[in-house]
């Protein structure tokens, strides 16, 4: 072969670019592109997997750092999210029957925060009209009234039960030391009491000994009253309590109506139930025992806030999340240790937090991968997610109550090279049915026709 057949001109040794050949006779011709050039293959397939929700369908954003993966990843979902509905406001609030299990309410986006804002001021409201029960006449008067007629009723026993006593020759004494027992039956002669010894005396020892049986049948019939005057005294308090809760329940169901006129549904008339019998409760309990009670009718009332773990206020269509840090706690919140008070360890609903998962439900979870596996259990507790499409409220630590799980409906975008896409593919069966769009963005562009264009495109742009 002729060597010199080898040998190219200077020309043949580069590909030029003709204006002719971009369809356009000058830069002011052509519009900058919107979208990253030569990614048109990654481009379409973000649009694809974006668009469409589903368990398999979770997009992973592949390729090297420096291809516009992550700003042109952004611009697709926030161009997409704005589309898509704003998902619900998220609340969770206490239930006295299982306390460690809070129930979840779900409400219309932005409800949230005037729920707990209506639940704060039922609280506060009745911690100002508690005193009133303290106060109140008419509740006075019924108790002075109930209060009144056992005493003379008691009085009218105490009487009818000496005279009994007196007819066999025994008196009913007092002994107010005696706490455990402070009354005693003791014989007496012609009225005077005597003792069983001096009544031997004076009467002889078959007296003494009828008198000894008499005796029995007293203490018998003594333990009849007091058992009788215990139950009369139950029957008493019994009264007193349904005074006393008759005045709680207007006070309560005043204040309540401002938050059943408001909302309603089978979670939130459930909770409001619950609230109204246990405040009735509570008042009762403050106007038996007073302003001593005050500290224990206060920590029932804090008990009703709500936490409010979704708040869709002023949004507009679907979150886009981006959680740069992703840890157990920043993907699932956290819920803080119980208080010890005056009715109790209590768990404060309202210092309860939500995670990025939960901020993007109805919408779109960004991570980078390789930060997301190297923070440990991360990975595993939203392969939990990825499962069983529930949040957890602060799943990864120790957990003083078990919130009832918030149903998610969220897209993952993962992050990150190729070769970590191999190797979760590899090893991680959910990764593998999960993830079933991959976004491929690369250094190197295929020459062609219309890269060229997108090329005098930027070009034209920066020009400008």
């Amino acid at each position: 072969m002729d060597p010199g057949s080898l040998l190219l001109p200077p020309e043949a040794l580069r590909l030029p670019c003709r204006p002719e050949d971009l369809g356009a006779a000058s830069s002011e011709d052509l519009e900058p592109p919107a979208g990253p050039v030569g990614q048109e293959g990654a481009l379409e397939a973000l649009e694809v997997g974006l668009a469409v929700r589903g368990a398999g369908f979770h997009v992973y954003v592949a390729g090297p750092p420096g291809t516009g993966r992550r700003t042109t990843a952004t611009a697709v979902l926030e161009r997409i999210a704005a589309e898509l509905p704003v998902p619900p406001d998220r609340v969770h609030v206490p239930r006295f029957d299982d306390p460690r299990r809070p129930r979840l309410v779900t409400l219309e986006p932005g409800r949230g925060v005037r729920f707990g804002a209506l639940v704060e001021e039922f609280s506060r409201a009745l911690a100002l009209r508690a005193g009133s029960l303290l106060d109140d006449r008419g509740v006075e008067r019924r108790r002075e009234a109930l209060v009144h007629r056992f005493r003379a009723d008691e009085e009218a026993s105490l009487a009818e039960f000496r005279a009994r006593l007196a007819a066999v020759d025994v008196a009913l004494v007092v002994d107010e030391s005696n706490i455990p027992q402070p009354f005693e039956v003791i014989p007496t002669d012609e009225g005077t009491p005597v003792s069983l010894e001096r009544l031997e005396e004076v009467r002889g020892a078959a007296a003494a000994a009828e008198m000894r049986d008499t005796l029995g049948h007293a203490m018998a019939a003594l333990r009849e009253h007091l058992r009788e005057a215990r139950t009369r005294r139950r029957a008493l308090d019994e009264q007193l309590r349904g005074t006393y809760e008759r005045a709680a329940r207007t006070v309560v169901d005043e204040e309540l109506h401002l938050i059943s006129d408001e909302f309603s549904g089978p979670v939130v008339d459930l909770f409001l139930a619950d609230v109204r019998l246990d405040a009735i409760d509570g008042l009762a309990d403050y106007a038996e025992g007073g302003a001593d009670a005050g500290p224990r009718l206060q920590a029932r009332l804090q008990r009703y806030g709500p936490a409010l773990l979704a708040d869709r206020t002023g949004a507009q269509g679907a979150p886009v999340v981006f959680d740069d840090a992703p840890s157990a706690e920043s993907l699932f919140g956290v819920v803080p240790a119980p208080l010890d008070g005056p009715i109790g360890p209590q768990v404060d609903l309202s210092r309860v937090t939500s995670g990025s998962v939960l901020d993007a439900d109805g919408g779109f979870l960004v991570l980078d991968v390789d930060d997301l596996v190297g923070e440990a259990g991360a990975w595993p507790l939203l392969r939990r997610v990825l499962r069983s499409g529930r949040y957890e409220p602060g799943v990864g630590g120790a957990r003083a109550i078990e919130p009832e799980p918030v149903p998610v409906d969220l897209k993952l975008v993962l992050i990150g090279s190729r070769e970590r896409f191999d190797e979760l593919t590899r090893v991680d069966a959910l990764f593998r049915k999960s993830f079933g769009v991959r976004a491929d963005f690369g250094l190197d562009t295929p020459r062609t026709p219309a890269a060229e264009r997108r090329i005098a495109e930027v070009a034209a742009g920066v020009a400008r």
